[in-house]
């Protein structure tokens, strides 16, 4: 019975060095369709739910629903300050204002107007931007 398990481990961990480098460039190039979720990486990749979930939780500690949202409000930490107050919303993956701003305020802690209000008053709103970006996603190297 142990053989199996490592075999199932094993497996995973060969998935996870094969693809995840893949899953983040796919997350990364599509990350402003709202289509984008957990079940299309799996069906894109061929990955089962839990092998995803493990690559997830092993390599970023997180599971990959929390990965995509992460870094579609990095990316809009770091590009937003050039078009506020005109956000568009729906170009960073979210269906929705109401559920941007909930994705915004579990990972940023404050309002998006409000944080962008806060960047355009500083004296370097693109530094600013782009440090916040790093604290909000900091897996790996943003790729936009």
């Amino acid at each position: 019975m142990s053989n199996s398990i490592n075999l199932r481990t094993s497996a995973h961990a060969e998935v996870s060095l094969v693809s995840i480098e893949q899953i983040h460039k796919y997350i990364a190039r599509y990350c402003c369709n709202s289509q984008l979720c957990v079940k299309h990486l799996q069906h894109h990749f061929g990955i089962p739910y839990s092998a995803l979930c493990d690559i997830f939780q092993r390599e970023y500690r997180v599971l990959p629903r929390e990965y995509i949202e992460r870094y579609r409000i990095a990316r809009l930490v770091a590009e937003g300050y050039k078009v506020y107050p005109l956000l568009p919303r729906t170009q960073y993956g979210f269906d929705n204002e109401r559920t941007l701003q909930r994705a915004f305020m579990r990972t940023v802690g404050i309002k998006p107007n409000d944080w962008f209000k806060n960047v355009m008053n500083s004296d370097n709103p693109e530094i600013l931007s782009a440090n916040k970006a790093k604290d909000v996603f900091p897996f790996r190297e943003l790729m936009f």
